[in-house]
């Protein structure tokens, strides 16, 4: 499937938007919330993220002035396998089932800083079931002081422990 990058609206007012740099070439495999580009405006400048995962296919160069609504590229996606845990076996049984090794990884809250002592999941960027390969981006926590990104240490599946919008502890 094929997803459309496009200038977004930054204003009443501005018609039009410069590609200022791509942060990626043509081929380049991105993932959800990579920032893919610099866009310039004569009132705002913004960076303009990957909204899905896929492989970049560049329809604007940089230093092209383009309207707003604009195609400016398209993020390729891979098809991806339905959720492992469609049988309805348990995500315990999921994870012995994934793990090529047999064992399994626990994804923890990292150490945001001495006073903090819990942090909010704020967004999955993968779906329960999936196959993540090791640095890819699980999962983005928020605290009241920072926000933060925590990568697959390991390549393997991933069974969702923790929703999101719940709080958990650190570590």
């Amino acid at each position: 499937m094929s997803h459309e990058i496009t200038i977004p609206p930054f204003g009443e007012s501005v018609t039009s938007a410069l590609v200022a740099q791509w942060h990626f070439k043509t081929g380049d495999q991105v993932r959800k919330g990579d920032s893919l580009v610099s866009l310039e405006s004569d009132k705002v400048s913004n960076e303009l993220e990957a909204e899905v995962s896929g492989v970049l296919s560049i329809e604007v160069s940089e230093g092209e002035e383009v309207p707003i609504g604009r195609v400016i590229g398209r993020l390729e996606q891979s098809v991806q396998a339905e959720p492992l845990d469609s049988d309805g076996s348990s995500s315990e049984d999921v994870v012995d089932r994934c793990d090529e090794g047999g064992e399994v990884r626990e994804i923890v809250v990292p150490a945001a800083g001495e006073s903090i002592t819990s942090a909010t999941v704020a967004t999955w960027n993968v779906g329960d079931g999936a196959f993540v390969r090791q640095g890819e981006i699980l999962v983005s926590l928020e605290t009241d002081k920072v926000s933060q990104e925590v990568e697959a240490e390991v390549s393997g599946h991933v069974s969702i422990q923790v929703q999101e919008g719940e709080e958990v502890k650190i570590g």
